[in-house]
């Protein structure tokens, strides 16, 4: 990433596309602080809501919420059609313990995915979660 970052040019689409796949590789395999570090690097070149989502997923996954508040938050601001922001940002007051907040958000979630039968894991775990705090 340096060698893009140091040419002084906008890094191409493939360099782009391959770094937040990269990012998301580390995400998965529980490599939080390599994912951030490689987001960090995109977001200096390219300001986009699926970066700072991506970026808030490697922070909760670091257990620091309020980082990833503001990044779910940002990614909202740039797409508040961006149901991912919504579930980061109820993940986020949920591993801050504001239980009241990750319930609103996690339902926004829920409303605006409801026919979106490609976010099945997604909304198991969210349901999963609902049902946690509502205990």
């Amino acid at each position: 990433m340096a060698r893009a970052a140091s040419s002084g040019s906008k890094p191409s689409e493939s360099f782009r596309r391959e770094a937040a796949q990269s990012a998301r590789r580390a995400i998965d395999a529980g490599h939080y602080a390599q994912g951030e570090r490689r987001v960090d690097e995109l977001l200096k070149h390219e300001v986009s809501a699926q970066h700072y989502a991506l970026r808030a997923e490697a922070r909760l996954g670091l257990r620091r919420s309020r980082a990833a508040l503001r990044d779910a938050g940002r990614a909202l601001a740039l797409n508040p059609g961006n149901p991912d922001a919504l579930r980061l940002i109820g993940r986020a007051h949920h591993q801050a313990g504001d239980g009241a907040r990750a319930l609103y958000y996690y339902r926004l979630f829920m409303v605006r995915t409801e026919s979106d039968a490609g976010r099945a894991p997604q909304r198991a775990a969210v349901q999963a979660a609902i049902a946690k705090l509502g205990s």
